[in-house]
């Protein structure tokens, strides 16, 4: 095995809820030991909050000044911009190669002045991102112009993150090159995901994405979508980190992530930890509604970003506004931006009744045995449902 490479340098597996986990073991000068404690004086406003009952808590923006629920489709601008870029990444990285396959004598310089190229296009990509988001939340730009600029700089980011794969393993002989690729990692990883990856797709010339929630503050950004069964949300904060390198210490950051996400902690089923970096640790946690993956900074003691997918036949529900018009019942959870919302008519022993349900006049499914699900819009919004014998109408504002 080849010097540890540090986006897989520690990888566990755990079965069974309740099972622990112990490493002694971490980068030369990096490990240390004690407690992850958050860094900021109101660390509140980094902690997970509960969404429902019985599962697992979420990250938030502590302010959201623009949200909507738009989709992401092709842009020839940005297309080009995110080819441009991967391109250029993918072309320096070759001639790097072939440099070192020519035995050049200084192969640590070829290795470090790469390096510092692919540090300036990571740190371009964060104030893209940034001024774009920026932009929206000043409604300067709408959010399908937001997403297109999200699209973009997800596309630009995995092939980033191929780069940073070679240089991995070419700098093995160099430790401290070795460190720079994952301190490089640590951002790139926070631009990716599955919502992110299907609005890449599409603004590269893929099929439009369905609907996406988008909401923004002016420290990060909150995507989510429902696909196939399957509610997804990824969060990015971008003030959850510091400048300090606070180590590699296994015991310390799994009690952290128990602390920020008890129920998922005390219901996990197989748990992946890697490390990234030499203070950042991703973890993965399957539970009883779907899976959680979350970027941990242990110096800081706060997860920067956060990517959860839930089941929507198993994800339990608070109870919310509801209407009746004879027997027949118009109900749904509860309304909160962005979130799952699940709509149904019952007749009046509680079985589902057939109906045709509509958001603002637009048509989004018919509720035969199940229940229909859509995102939670931002504002207020009316729902009409059309069972064979009654037409139930609601006005529902979200919480």
């Amino acid at each position: 095995m080849t010097r540890p490479l540090r986006s897989v340098l520690l990888t566990l597996l755990v079965l069974g809820v309740g099972a622990s986990l112990a490493v002694g073991a971490g980068p030369a000068g990096a490990a240390t030991s004690g407690q992850v404690h958050p860094s900021v004086e109101d660390p509140s406003v980094f902690q997970p909050v509960e969404v429902g009952p019985n599962t697992t808590r979420s990250l938030t923006l502590d302010t959201v000044e623009e949200s909507a629920i738009t989709a992401g489709s092709v842009s020839v601008t940005d297309a080009m911009q995110a080819e441009s870029g991967a391109v250029e990444a993918i072309l320096d990285s070759h001639a790097v190669q072939n440099r070192l396959a020519a035995n050049d004598p200084d192969r640590e310089r070829v290795l470090r002045e790469a390096l510092d190229r692919n540090a300036d296009r990571v740190e371009e990509l964060a104030h893209r991102e940034q001024v774009a988001r920026d932009r929206y939340r000043t409604s300067e730009i709408g959010p399908e112009t937001y997403l297109s600029t999200v699209g973009q700089v997800n596309q630009e980011a995995n092939a980033l993150e191929n780069t940073l794969r070679t240089y991995e393993a070419l700098a093995e002989d160099h430790p401290a090159l070795q460190d720079r690729v994952a301190a490089q990692q640590t951002d790139t990883l926070r631009y990716t995901g599955p919502v992110a990856g299907e609005i890449g797709t599409a603004v590269t010339g893929g099929d439009p994405t369905g609907d996406i929630f988008v909401s923004v503050g002016e420290n990060g950004v909150a995507l989510s979508a429902i696909r196939d069964g399957t509610y997804n949300r990824e969060v990015m904060r971008t003030d959850a980190r510091d400048d300090a390198v606070g180590g590699v210490d296994l015991d310390a950051a799994q009690s952290r992530i128990a602390e920020l996400y008890p129920w998922a902690w005390e219901n996990k089923g197989d748990v992946s930890i890697n490390t990234v970096g030499q203070d950042v640790f991703r973890f993965q946690l399957s539970h009883g509604h779907g899976v959680l993956n979350s970027l941990l900074d242990t110096s800081s003691g706060n997860v920067y970003r956060e990517v959860q997918e839930k089941s929507l036949s198993s994800l339990p529900v608070m109870s919310g506004p509801s209407t009746t018009v004879n027997n027949s019942t118009l109900q749904m959870s509860e309304p909160r931006p962005g979130s799952p919302l699940r709509v149904q008519v019952v007749n009046q022993t509680g079985v589902s009744e057939p109906a045709t349900i509509q958001v603002e006049g637009s048509p989004i499914g018919t509720a035969d045995e199940s229940p229909v699900w859509l995102l939670t819009p931002p504002t207020s919004f009316n729902v009409t449902a059309e069972t064979g014998t009654e037409t139930l109408e609601l006005g529902v504002q979200p919480e």
